[in-house]
């Protein structure tokens, strides 16, 4: 039995981050670099209709439900997977594993920074996919080892790659589930806790520079800064029709118009470090790189549409599993382009999971 649209957790609990983490940052960037009002309400009006595109499109039935029932391994071989990949992990990054304090993840990071492609997209798997999973299974299943095993393995990645999402993905799925569990409504009460942090990190911040540096402008924010440097890179230079995306640059003859990745293009702009990597959200990668300000539409019709997708995999009895899922699926497609989040989060294989295992919740 598929759930009502009023009844979408999944889609209660992207909205709420993307307004609280992604919206509202842009919003107010906006309204505070842009001096004239004209430019100002545009590129309001453009976000304003994007983000309505991306969660009013779910809630029309465009994908008929398909369900395979398939025998997938017992959980405990899922287990034993993840144990080998933490420890082939740890073996390979043991001469660089540290967990180190926020004033040191740049450094940390670019120590790791010459990783294989295998081991990068385990280290992204491990973060936003298979970890989360664990963690999820053993909130539904009500065991606390897997929770603990699950949460473990997220945080580990924080002492390769120094990624502070890795320490507040578990925690967030977490608060969700309870949040779930209690019966409270998801937006607003993580607008109140949310509310209550930034306030109290404002306050701290006269007395300890580095929350203000760190925790403020470089984590909440970032995606507001950001897609606002985007948008005026790419007002004044090539935009890129997706290029970006290697299957279309390989189809179109490389015609990716610049010598570097998108991040690195931008980063330049703004910084004198030749090394920066401003990497962005889907809104700003996607949308604006490839098309300016018909992208942010276009992009957003083509992630409503996943939504779409995804929704039809929904029932009532594995709603909790795929919206616990999602919430890492935001904290990547908010930092990287959707279609990267697709195979480097490993969503795209989450949804082959929906497909093969019988829905049991």
């Amino acid at each position: 039995m598929l759930v009502k649209p009023k009844k979408i957790f999944f889609l209660e609990i992207n909205f709420t981050i993307f307004y609280l983490l992604f919206y509202i940052p842009v919003i107010i960037t906006f309204a505070n670099h842009y001096h004239k009002s004209f430019d100002v309400v545009v590129n309001q009006l453009l976000l304003l209709l994007g983000f309505l595109i991306i969660f009013l499109l779910p809630k029309v039935r465009l994908f008929k439900p398909v369900l395979l029932k398939f025998r997938l391994l017992d959980f405990k071989y899922y287990l034993l997977s993840i144990t080998l990949v933490i420890v082939y992990l740890y073996f390979k990054f043991r001469e660089t594993y540290s967990i180190v304090s926020f004033e040191q993840v740049y450094e940390q990071r670019f120590s790791t920074q010459n990783n294989s492609l295998l081991d990068g997209y385990l280290i992204l798997w491990m973060t936003y996919l298979l970890g989360p999973f664990i963690i999820v299974k053993g909130l539904v299943r009500k065991n606390k080892y897997w929770v603990l095993f699950g949460f473990f393995s997220v945080i580990f990645i924080y002492g390769i790659n120094a990624n502070k999402i890795s320490l507040f993905i578990p925690m967030f799925m977490i608060l969700i589930f309870y949040l779930k569990k209690w019966g409270k409504d998801i937006l607003t009460s993580c607008t109140f806790l949310f509310s209550i942090l930034i306030t109290s990190l404002f306050w701290l911040s006269d007395y300890i520079s580095t929350i203000a540096s760190v925790v403020l402008m470089r984590t909440f924010g970032i995606a507001g800064l950001l897609t606002y440097q985007y948008n005026e890179f790419f007002s004044s230079n090539a935009k890129t029709f997706f290029t970006q995306i290697n299957i279309i640059n390989f189809l179109s003859g490389n015609s990716y118009p610049y010598p570097r990745a998108l991040g690195y293009m931008v980063g330049a702009d703004y910084s004198t470090n030749e090394n920066y990597n401003a990497n962005a959200n889907f809104i700003a990668t996607d949308g604006i790189a490839s098309l300016g300000a018909v992208g942010i539409i276009i992009i957003s019709i083509i992630v409503g549409l996943y939504f779409a997708f995804v929704r039809s995999q929904v029932t009532m009895k594995n709603q909790l599993i795929v919206g616990l899922m999602y919430v890492p699926f935001c904290f990547i497609v908010l930092n990287v382009s959707f279609f990267t989040s697709l195979l480097s989060g490993g969503f795209c294989f989450l949804n082959m999971y929906f497909f093969l295992k019988e829905a049991n919740g």
